[in-house]
């Protein structure tokens, strides 16, 4: 029986070269002996005044470009290079996560195969392999390729805090530390950079690295010093690689020394993400997060699970700058402010509790409700993590009424436990083939804060696979007598009709009461209010916003 290809993710940041990054991927077409398992996506910005040019350009190569596993264009804001290196990996579905760019073709026939050849050679999957790219060779991996457990140990593809430089040193420099690095001569990937006299300096080289006349900019400058400050920060990393590979591992020099570790001190915008060294090597990540609300800055800690499917994504949004699901994140920052209460219905690890606990302060309060006991232990973890005294959380099930009840555990999702069959959806594999359940006790929400003080919430949210009409039927009283100005409910079309409702039905209950619907989005505009027969054409999940303000 012959193993499965590896599928092969190529990553490309792009800006102003639509032709180019047509030539990249035809290239890459016209010389992988199976490209139907090679992925190619670009990252676009919004202010890129060409990016419809690059739709045009691989919309008129369609029928070529589909003989790929896909062609995918991400237009998004400018968050540059590096972070958009993260969220294309955090896009990608490949088993391999190739770094690439517009100035760069693939020559030699057969590169996918070589590549299977090479990585056979490391059943643990812990490698960084480059190609020869015309000029550094085995001295610099300027387009490194890693696996995606690479990715999954560090939470991470790139760390996302350089502007121009250095993203490939940085995973050179852990592979250096536990002796895997992994050259390829004999397959040409030609790098046609001006710096190697292949081409002339345009406005994209000028953007952030030289000026006309190739002078350095002080960006390169700033990456420079900055690799050299955050070497323990990649040495921590490459013990997290070492602990996960096959046998035992003495880390070796790195490629700078250890300098003083001020990384991510000097990073803008709203989220700044920080990885530090593992509580548990293989699992376990330490996130800072600083948060800028009401031009307040506040921090907050998450232990993440790379491991974990939704934890993995979380990890990734952070990695590549954002905010988890932005388009609640936002709202809960623009909304809350200190002395408020919100409540958090399906809390998973705590994420929204603990964003909202920082926002509310100590004269708010949060109530946080989640069912699965691994969740509900990190989100205790968070709390302790973070000193907060705001939070309090509950190991309970609601509902419409107290009863008891069958819970699904997700094996595949950390994110989908669920009081229907969670094995019944085509993702879950894990849970379908082996049935993971257990009897919980349902109660209401009226009913579960009978006992706590008559604060009015501002907030509720609510998560729970399908079951937020019953979650939201056993708060009517909550809902009557407080008059909460916003509910943001997940919609999970599945789900509903797992737990024998609808959206119909959902939105058309909160309706009765006098709510309005808002489709939550992270794109502009944030809110689109939907009219009662009005739906949004998608086949995700997504977010609503019920309000009478």
């Amino acid at each position: 029986m012959s193993t499965p290809l590896k599928t092969i993710s190529l990553l490309c940041p792009t800006r102003g070269r639509p032709d180019k990054a047509l030539r990249l991927v035809l290239s890459v077409l016209k010389t992988a002996h199976h490209p139907e398992r090679v992925e190619v996506l670009f990252y676009v910005d919004t202010d890129d005044s060409t990016k419809l040019d690059y739709v045009e350009q691989l919309k008129a190569h369609k029928t070529e470009l589909n003989r790929l596993k896909q062609c995918f264009l991400m237009v998004n804001e400018p968050i540059g290079v590096s972070k958009a290196w993260n969220a294309l990996a955090a896009a990608s579905q490949g088993d391999l996560l190739v770094m690439a760019a517009d100035d760069q073709i693939y020559n030699d026939a057969g590169w996918d195969t070589r590549l299977d050849q090479e990585t056979a050679k490391f059943p643990d999957e812990i490698f960084c392999m480059w190609f020869n790219e015309g000029h550094w060779g085995e001295k610099l991996c300027t387009f490194p390729i890693v696996s995606r457990k690479w990715c999954l140990t560090l939470g991470y593809f790139i760390t996302g805090i350089f502007e121009c430089l250095y993203d490939d040193l940085w995973i050179m420099d852990i592979a250096k530390q536990v002796g895997r690095l992994h050259y390829i001569p004999d397959v040409l990937t030609e790098h046609l950079h001006w710096g190697y006299g292949k081409a002339e300096i345009d406005s994209t080289y000028e953007f952030k690295q030289v000026d006309s006349q190739g002078n350095l900019k002080p960006a390169v400058r700033r990456d420079m010093d900055l690799f050299g400050r955050t070497a323990p920060y990649r040495e921590a990393d490459a013990r997290r690689i070492a602990a996960v590979m096959h046998g035992p591992v003495t880390l070796q020099p790195g490629l700078s020394p250890i300098g003083r570790p001020t990384i991510f001190n000097d990073v803008n915008g709203a989220i700044a993400p920080t990885s530090q060294p593992a509580v548990s090597p293989t699992k376990t990540q330490v996130v800072n997060l600083t948060i800028t609300s009401n031009q307040e800055t506040k921090q907050l800690k998450l232990y993440l699970d790379a491991e974990k499917y939704t934890q993995q994504l979380m990890l990734s949004r952070f990695s590549a700058g954002k905010l988890y699901e932005t388009e609640v994140s936002d709202f809960l920052i623009q909304t809350l402010r200190p002395g408020d209460r919100f409540i958090d219905i399906g809390a998973h690890v705590g994420y929204f509790s603990l964003l909202a606990a920082t926002l509310v302060g100590g004269s708010g309060s949060v109530l946080a409700f989640e069912m699965e006991s691994a969740n509900y232990k990190k989100i205790l973890e968070n709390i302790e993590l973070n000193h907060l005294s705001n939070l309090k959380v509950f190991n309970v099930a609601l509902g419409a009424e107290t009863k008891e009840a069958q819970f699904f555990v997700n094996l595949d999702n950390d994110g989908g436990h669920a009081l229907w069959n969670v094995g019944a959806h085509q993702f879950n594999q894990k849970s379908r083939m082996s049935q993971a359940t257990k009897k919980v006790n349902v109660t209401t929400l009226d009913e579960a804060l009978a006992d706590q003080n008559s604060i009015p919430p501002k907030m509720i949210k609510i998560d729970t696979e399908g079951a937020e009409l019953q979650v939201l039927k056993g708060s009517i009283n909550i809902l009557k007598t407080h008059q909460v100005p916003y509910i943001i409910s997940e919609v999970n079309r599945f789900g509903l009709q797992q737990m024998g409702t609808n959206e119909t039905e959902l939105r058309e209950w909160m309706r009765s009461l006098g709510y309005d619907a808002y489709l939550m989005q992270a794109s502009s505009p944030n809110l689109v209010k939907l009219e009662p027969n009005q739906y949004c054409d998608t086949t995700k999940v997504f977010n609503l916003l019920f309000t009478r303000v």
